[in-house]
């Protein structure tokens, strides 16, 4: 339905606002079609942001979108747990804690550091049951000392550097990553 010239040409309308598309659904909830458009900003996306994206692109799609007849346009933030599956998500995503759950079920939370070439890479947060400060899969992995800038390769049998490391984590390895709010990091203010 959202071809790739009407998505590009909604992705620049929303720059214009300093915003950036982060998704586009196309949902039915019971006997609705809902067109569900995710707006991701730096420190938050506001309820006005939402208004005013909504106002401007909702004459585009009554055009463009004529053959959906009747369905409701949805926008708002991805929200602040979310999956993580393009490019765009993983890259607005940065600097965020994150859990990946990998295709052998075990699971790791870790913070973003960087995306690339479908690659990741992470600054663990958790140890896992064995006591190791991050996980190793596939037996090999990328470990790098940020306080001197060496990089070792680490193995299951080797007990991995357990201060500053980062690990790079191929995406196919991964059956889904999300976002996660950490309810311990949150203080309230009176």
């Amino acid at each position: 339905m959202i071809n790739q010239v009407l998505y590009n040409h909604l992705e620049a309308i929303i720059a214009t606002r300093g915003l950036k598309l982060y998704d586009i659904e196309l949902l039915k909830e019971n006997d609705s079609t809902l067109l569900r458009i995710s707006l991701f900003k730096k420190g938050g996306v506001s309820l006005d942001d939402c208004e005013s994206i909504s106002v401007l692109i909702a004459p585009i799609l009554d055009v463009e979108l004529q053959e959906l007849q009747n369905y409701h346009l949805e926008v708002s933030s991805p929200g602040i747990e979310r999956t993580l599956k393009t490019s765009t998500h993983f890259l607005c995503s940065i600097g965020e804690k994150i859990e990946i759950r990998f295709h052998d079920k075990t699971t790791l939370k870790a913070i973003l550091l960087d995306y690339k070439d479908d690659k990741i890479e992470i600054a663990p947060l958790q140890k896992t049951k064995d006591n190791k400060k991050h996980r190793i899969h596939n037996g090999v992995t990328q470990v790098q000392n940020k306080t001197n800038n060496t990089n070792k390769e680490s193995t299951s049998s080797q007990t991995p550097i357990t201060h500053n490391i980062t690990q790079f984590i191929n995406l196919k390895d991964c059956k889904k990553i999300k976002t996660f709010f950490d309810w311990g990091d949150y203080t309230f203010q009176n």
